[in-house]
């Protein structure tokens, strides 16, 4: 689904915007918008809908506790909306400016919301989907100039995916086990599962207003009053839950294929590369460099693990290293698939000189919950270093 689709879907020329929307809206401009120098725009134009967040936050609040039976305190929906509004209007204000410091701080914030809507269960839905879009848009941007963010920004979209999906699921199967108290028992009937796509139109005895109703020959049917409030519920709750869930299905399924079409640069990641060699130094900033005498490995190596990367994700390892003396060396560039199988996709060995050499592999991620290493070998154990530029040694995920 587009930006331009959720548009048309959900916001009327009043500009009185369904809270989903800009929820979806969001989703849609990240995932198909936004690279390069154009993205603080572009996300300065998803952000700048002309709505009101006191009214987004309240209108999901009182929808989703309708259907689930629950009352939130109104101190607390206006303490949710000051907060998410002061973030909204500062990524506004620093996005165009490209305050790279300043939007890393406000993505720690609005991740604190987000969190603490997870934390607050399932009648915060509402607030937890706008709160997470503006993380994303933070962690999207951050991504494009800083590799180190891509992982969280995989990561982070994955994690929103599965809560907003459990919870909206669990809002459905909620909303099915509540039915008006004017029941002549008094009590709650469970709806069952009904399949909004075998209704047939019902008259009921009552009458001429038309109520939809289910073709299920198992359905158990309460005579009486409570047949038609069973329907009315239905109707009025569970069918427009449905419909909700769907919507944020759509959405979620975007967090999911968000592209981490960027680059991650061995200089941004530096701490985090991991070392199968005895000995290894950083220096300046400009080189790694390792080398394993009397160590244990006949194939020593520098690497960079990334997790969470959407399946089908393709893979681009670029290497430039060289040794600090001549030896005869041989060096490899692998990159692993981490998963049900270790799958590696080798460059070639190539031979190690005091001349920089650059190498390059590719491969596609085939796993869903596969890890990827990017991994740079050399086969042997001489207190030679293999030098690794990490100015110009890169991952590149599309």
């Amino acid at each position: 689904m587009t930006r331009e689709n959720y548009q048309n879907n959900f916001i009327e020329e009043t500009f009185v915007v369904d809270w989903m929307a800009v929820a979806g809206w969001i989703a849609a401009g990240i995932v198909s918008k936004l690279a390069g120098d154009t993205i603080g725009v572009e996300l300065e134009k998803l952000l700048g809908i002309e709505s009101s967040t006191d009214q987004l936050i309240r209108s999901s609040v009182d929808e989703i506790c309708q259907r689930i039976d629950q009352i939130v305190n109104q101190q607390f929906i206006e303490e949710w909306s000051a907060d998410l509004e002061a973030v909204r209007k500062d990524i506004l204000m620093y996005l165009p400016k490209q305050d790279t410091d300043m939007i890393k701080q406000l993505e720690g914030k609005v991740h604190i919301l987000a969190e603490r809507f997870i934390m607050e269960g399932t009648k915060t839905l509402g607030p937890f989907m706008i709160s997470a879009s503006m993380d994303l848009v933070c962690l999207r941007y951050l991504s494009s100039t800083n590799g180190a963010f891509v992982q969280d920004l995989t990561s982070r979209a994955k994690e929103y995916a599965d809560w907003a999906e459990a919870k909206s699921t669990e809002i459905i199967e909620l909303a099915k086990t509540f039915v008006s108290s004017s029941c002549s028992s008094g009590r709650g009937l469970p709806v069952g599962d009904m399949d909004p796509q075998n209704y047939a139109y019902y008259t009921s005895q009552w009458g001429k207003k038309k109520h939809r109703w289910s073709g299920s020959e198992n359905l158990s049917v309460y005579k009486g009053r409570c047949e038609e409030n069973r329907l009315n519920h239905y109707n009025n709750t569970v069918v427009p839950a449905l419909e909700r869930h769907n919507q944020i299905i759509d959405c979620v399924k975007l967090w999911r294929s968000i592209p981490a079409n960027t680059s991650i640069v061995f200089r941004d990641v530096e701490n985090l590369l991991q070392y199968r060699c005895k000995n290894h130094s950083l220096e300046s900033g400009v080189i790694v460099q390792g080398n394993d005498r009397d160590g244990q490995y006949s194939n020593p190596s520098i690497h960079y693990d990334l997790m969470n990367l959407p399946e089908n994700t393709t893979i681009h390892f670029y290497s430039k290293t060289r040794a600090d003396k001549e030896i005869n060396r041989i060096g490899e560039i692998v990159i692993w698939e981490l998963g049900s199988e270790n799958v590696p996709v080798s460059s070639g060995q190539f031979k190690v000189s005091i001349d920089w050499n650059v190498n390059k592999v590719v491969a596609i991620k085939k796993e869903p919950n596969s890890n990827i290493r990017c991994e740079i070998y050399w086969h042997d154990n001489e207190e030679v270093n293999t030098i690794v530029d990490v100015q110009e040694t890169r991952i590149e995920i599309i």
